[in-house]
Parts: structure tokens; C-alpha cells; sequence
């Protein structure tokens, strides 16, 4: 005899049950045995058997069970990864068992609702009623790209193997460019970016059959920074940073800047140039005027060392993201930049960069995602949990977090599996313009 679990629940317990159903278990109402895997596994020592089976719907389709947006099966030993429904195989010797597994459910399920009401912190993202799941989600997740959203990411990482410590995740921070290198060549299933694909990135996509979705995250301010005792630069004119940073004809000595300045060598520390920091500054500076950067520069991908070399010598410069600067500013002073257009000077603090005050070195940062990867169940629970938490995470990774109408297109991007690009045209062509200008549905280009 089969006999539907959901029969054997009172009226009252289901209406327990769906206050507690989460989001990410869309059509599992057993993810209420996920949660207490204990009385599960009473009940299938006291019926012999678990069977799964799809949920028939009132307008007679049957559903594919699903957990945070992928379908799902029995796992091996009797606890489900998530099923729509369950039916026990039954014999009178073992049916009041089942009885007494039903009155556990209901104490447990009693007690939970309390845990839940006293122990939940909304401010912490592992602990928004999800931290009581025992998770069988496995499988890994390789990340990579730019070193200025890698803090974002560690951030989202680290939260997420609260609740998912079975899943492996590593995540990269081999610059921007190169990120995008792996990712094209399918070697990463997320490429970090701070800046946007390039054209020649994305015709590569096109060629090897990647499609992906392009999720902004947050903002960054990119940082100039000096050491503390530098006493005689208190602002910058981008005039002044093309002659100090570009060209073989750049600026050797502070002096020659500005004759009331230093008679030293300016010791300048860059990112590499597979960094989309490297990128950005480049087109800001150098691609207006069809020229590149020095060459004599201290080139690295770690901005960590980046963060040294200008710590130790007072007669040094360099540029990163915003977290590194704000994670090291005992070390280093920020220079505040004067904007073109209202001829002010601002720091990278998070006002200025979220008003675009911070101009032209306030810029947005992204995640790619490879829609292939997005049909595996570790990589769509994870990216929604990035793109869930990401605004609250920003102040842990030291970045700013994007407007919310910034976030709600990302979040319609992921939910509708919208692929494509808003920077590059249907020519093949780099679009110019502010960042919200671009990114809107009618630049979207496949």
C-alpha cells in the first residue's frame, strides 16, 4: 500500500510548513524533511522504502521537482536532495511507527519556528533561515578575473560554504583580462571583471559557443594613491596624470609636474596589463589621445604588492581598486582627483563614488556568468546567493554597493536568463557612455 506522506500531516502542520517554505525550494514542499533529516530517516527505517515522485498540479501538468531553480532527485541512503513529493511503502506492523515519526515532525517542527524567530540575524546572509539546513548541495565552482572584485567574491564565498560546505569554490585573481581568457576557453564557469567585455573578448565567446550573462555587482573607486609624507601633491588633474603616466615622454621627476615639487624620481606601481584596472586607467588617460601608458612603470597582478611598493617609498604612486587603498590606509594616502566637470576635487569615498562625483574613475564592477555552467545546481544556487547578498557584503569587501535600480535590472537579468552584452554593439563595436546609459535593454546584443 502508498500512502502520500502529505496525507498523513494535519491541517495544522502543512500550515506550519508553508509558513517556513523558503523561496529556493520552489516546488519541494518535502524540503521540510530536508531540514530535519533526523525524523526522515525514522520514517524510512519505519516504512522500508522512499519513493519520490513529480508532483501533479491542479491544472494537470506534473512538475519537475526543483531546488533554487534545478531538478532534483533521491539521493543514495534515503535523503532527498529536495523532491516535490514522497510516498512511503507501508504494512500494518509499522504504520503506528509512522504515527509517532508524524507527532516528532510536529514537535520539531514547533521548536524550529521558534529557533528560527530568536536566532535570525537578517543582517548576516547565512543566518536568513538558512543556516538549520543541512545542505546536500556538492560539486565545485572556478572563478576568475580581476583582482579588485575578488574581495566581493571571497566575501559571497565565504558566506556561502556556511551553508553549502560540501560545495568547492575557488575563486581567482589573476586580473581581469586574463580571466575573461579562461573564461572564453571554458576553463572557469564566473570571470570577475572590472571592467566590461571588450569586443575581441566577446567575438571569442561567440566563436567557441559561450554564452553568459552579464551581472553588475557593485561600484569602484580607482584609487591613486601615495605614500603618507608625501606632503606636496593634495590634488590631481587628470592633465596632470597623462603627463605623469603617459607615454615614453611621461614625467621622470615630481619636478616636472610641477616646478614646487620634489626634484625626485616618481616610483610609480601599476597593475599588469591583464588587468582591467590596467584597462580602465588606460582608456581614461592614454586610448583619448591614441597613446599608451609608460613602459617603465612596476608592473604586478597582486595589488597587495602594489600596496607595498608604494607604502615603502615616499616618492612613489600607484593606482587599485578602492578596497585595497581602504583595507591599507594607515599605509598609504589617497589623492583626491579633480573632476573635469565641476572642477573639484573629491576622495574615493563611497558618496562620491556611488554620485559618480568620484568622475572618471568611479566605474562598475561585474560578474560573467557561462549560462552552461548555470544548468549545473552548485553554480545556479550559488550566483543567485551572490546576486542576492552582494549590496549587504560590499561594506565587508570594502566596496560600494550599486543603486537599486541598478540591482533590480541584474537581478531580472538572472531570474529571466537574459544573455548577452550592453557594451559591445551589434557591429562589434566598444560603446561610450556613462555606465546607466549603456545598460539598458536596448543595447543588449547576443
Amino acid at each position: 500500500m502508498f500512502i502520500p506522506i502529505r496525507r498523513l500531516v494535519p491541517k495544522r502542520l502543512a500550515t506550519l510548513y508553508e509558513m517556513r517554505r523558503k523561496k529556493s525550494y520552489e516546488d519541494s514542499p518535502i524540503a521540510l524533511f530536508d531540514r530535519f533529516p533526523s525524523v526522515l530517516k525514522a520514517a524510512t527505517h519505519a516504512t522500508g522504502r522512499v519513493v519520490p515522485a513529480a508532483l501533479k498540479l491542479p491544472d494537470g501538468f506534473t512538475r519537475q521537482p526543483v531546488v533554487g531553480g534545478m531538478p532534483v532527485s533521491l539521493r543514495d541512503g534515503g535523503r532527498p536532495v529536495g523532491v516535490s513529493r514522497m510516498t512511503l511503502s507501508l504494512n500494518p506492523s509499522n504504520r503506528s511507527v509512522l504515527g509517532l515519526v508524524c507527532i516528532m515532525l510536529i514537535c520539531t517542527l514547533t521548536s524550529g519556528c521558534s529557533r528560527n524567530a530568536s536566532e535570525s540575524a537578517p543582517s548576516d546572509p547565512s543566518m536568513d533561515g538558512e543556516a538549520f539546513v543541512e545542505s546536500n548541495l556538492v560539486g565545485s565552482i572556478k572563478i576568475d578575473g580581476s583582482s579588485t572584485v575578488q574581495p566581493i567574491s571571497d566575501a559571497v564565498r565565504e558566506e556561502f560554504l556556511k551553508l553549502h560546505p560540501e560545495v568547492d569554490v575557488t575563486v581567482g585573481g589573476n586580473g581581469t583580462g586574463n580571466g575573461f581568457k579562461s573564461f572564453y576557453d571554458k576553463g572557469a564557469d564566473i570571470s570577475d571583471a572590472s571592467r566590461p567585455i571588450q569586443p575581441g573578448e566577446f567575438a571569442k565567446c561567440q566563436a567557441n559557443g559561450v554564452e553568459f550573462l552579464e551581472l553588475p555587482v557593485a561600484y569602484d573607486g580607482l584609487t591613486i594613491a601615495v605614500h603618507p609624507e608625501n606632503d606636496w601633491v593634495e590634488e590631481l588633474t587628470i592633465e596632470q596624470l597623462t603627463e605623469m603616466f603617459v607615454g615614453e615622454d611621461a614625467a621622470k621627476t615630481w619636478s616636472d609636474v610641477d616646478p614646487s615639487w620634489p626634484n625626485e624620481p616618481i616610483k610609480i606601481f601599476a597593475p599588469g596589463t591583464g588587468s582591467g584596472t590596467y584597462d580602465y586607467f588606460h582608456e581614461i588617460l592614454a586610448k583619448v589621445n591614441d597613446k599608451q601608458l609608460r613602459r617603465d612603470m612596476t608592473l604586478n597582478e597582486n595589488d597587495n604588492i602594489l600596496v607595498q611598493g608604494v607604502a615603502s617609498n615616499k616618492f612613489s604612486i600607484g593606482f587599485f581598486g578602492v578596497a585595497y587603498y581602504t583595507a591599507n590606509q594607515q599605509r598609504l594616502r589617497a589623492v583626491p582627483i579633480v573632476n573635469p566637470k565641476d572642477k573639484v576635487a573629491y576622495l574615493p569615498t563611497v558618496k562620491n563614488i556611488s554620485t559618480n562625483r568620484y568622475a572618471p574613475f568611479s566605474r562598475p564592477l561585474f560578474i560573467y556568468v557561462n549560462s552552461d555552467s548555470l544548468t549545473r545546481a552548485e553554480v545556479q544556487v550559488f550566483v543567485d546567493f551572490y546576486i542576492k547578498n552582494v549590496s549587504q557584503l560590499c561594506r565587508a569587501a570594502n566596496s560600494v554597493r550599486l543603486p537599486e535600480s541598478i540591482m533590480n535590472r541584474t537581478k531580472h537579468i538572472l531570474k529571466t536568463k537574459t544573455l548577452g552584452t550592453h557594451f559591445v554593439s551589434a557591429e562589434g563595436e566598444h560603446r561610450e557612455g556613462a555606465f546607466a546609459d549603456l545598460f539598458t535593454q536596448e543595447n543588449l546584443v547576443k
